[in-house]
């Protein structure tokens, strides 16, 4: 049921609530809004295997590389990578995230339509994505710097 609730949690991209005029302002009312960051709850590796959108890492987090789908996602926030692809009705993909050193993976398994993703690593260093489409295909992101 988790990786459900993270699948549909997927679909909503993390947006700066400035963008809504949600800032919160300080001084006098024509002082300019500024967006707050939500409360991270890991750091370095203690975020390995966590969820990204749980932990508050998903803020600002951007796509590295989309590739069929695949997307290897990075947030500057906590300094992680994770895994996203969407799965398309009939399709079981398995997905996963890999930083190459330290070596560590993460991976998920999903035959739910729409966005899954991994759970998250701290990745200092080079990392990349994979997906594994059964039956249909198997993608590689390049590694990051």
């Amino acid at each position: 049921m988790e990786h459900l609730t993270r699948a549909i949690a997927a679909l909503v991209p993390a947006v700066p609530l400035s963008l809504f005029g949600l800032g919160v302002t300080a001084g006098p009312a024509s002082a300019a809004a500024t967006t707050v960051a939500p409360s991270v709850t890991c750091s370095n590796y203690g975020c390995d295997g966590t969820d990204p959108d749980e932990t508050g890492c998903t803020y600002l987090a951007y796509a590295v590389f989309d590739i069929n789908g695949l997307q290897l996602m990075w947030s500057p926030t906590c300094k992680t990578n994770w895994a996203r692809y969407y799965v398309n009705p009939g399709e079981t993909a398995i997905l996963g995230v890999t930083r190459q050193n330290p070596y560590g993976y993460k991976s998920l398994g999903s035959s739910v339509a729409g966005w899954a993703y991994t759970d998250q690593l701290y990745s200092p260093g080079p990392a990349r994505a994979s997906v594994t489409v059964i039956n249909k295909a198997q993608w590689f992101t390049p590694w990051t710097d």
